[in-house]
């Protein structure tokens, strides 16, 4: 009926805005490492959202789990571009391996640090043939070796092109939602400072005027 009808879709009003403002906070929350960490101007950070919004929709990745990431790299290298090119690799090694793309972040973020163990464990080379550990980038370049190709090869696949569609439809989701954000504050303004004070002084009036 009309009445369910209009709660249907206050409460898929709700949810996309709700999307919307939980994809600004996390925006807001890599902006301030960029800025902090590598210097980043305005134009920068919208470059970045730029490009994380381009890249999930053409691999499915979430911008959810792409900007947490890419917040880990930045802060190993100090530089976005760098960033942005392990997070690229990272995509490749999480599709290649099965393992989620912030551990696997995370884990090229500690070899830049020094600490190769982890990217060892993915089966990626970090040693010469006399046990030597190679430098960051011979490193990076094995990997690259091993796992180029793995993001793009799953996008031909059924799964991948469902990502690719559910990260799309996600994206609009949010776009609407921050459209919509503004009208429900308006709403609940009007509610709140208007309807619920006239109703309650209604009510009141019935009950001490209405006979009984």
């Amino acid at each position: 009926d009309v009445v369910n009808g209009l709660q249907t879709l206050a409460s898929t009003a709700m949810d996309f805005a709700r999307a919307a403002a939980e994809d600004e906070a996390a925006a807001a929350a890599l902006s301030t490492t960029l800025r902090n960490t590598a210097r980043a101007t305005d134009e920068q950070v919208g470059n970045v959202e730029n490009w994380i919004s381009a890249t999930q929709n053409q691999t499915g990745v979430m911008d959810d789990d792409l900007r947490p990431a890419l917040d880990r790299l930045v802060r190993s290298t100090g530089d976005v571009g760098e960033a942005q090119d392990l997070l690229t690799l990272a995509m490749d090694i999480s599709a290649g391996t099965g393992n989620d793309l912030q551990s696997v972040a995370e884990q090229l973020a500690m070899a830049e640090d020094g600490r190769v163990r982890g990217l060892q464990s993915l089966g990626i080379a970090t040693r010469d043939a006399a046990g030597e550990t190679l430098t960051f980038e011979e490193i990076t370049a094995n990997a690259a070796a091993t796992f180029g190709g793995q993001m793009a090869a799953s996008l031909e696949t059924t799964e991948g092109q469902l990502a690719v569609a559910s990260a799309r439809f996600e994206a609009m989701k949010e776009e609407i939602g921050a459209r919509l954000i503004p009208v429900l504050l308006a709403v609940s303004d009007f509610i709140l400072t208007r309807l619920v004070p006239a109703l309650s002084a209604a009510v009141a009036w019935v009950e001490e005027n209405w006979p009984r």
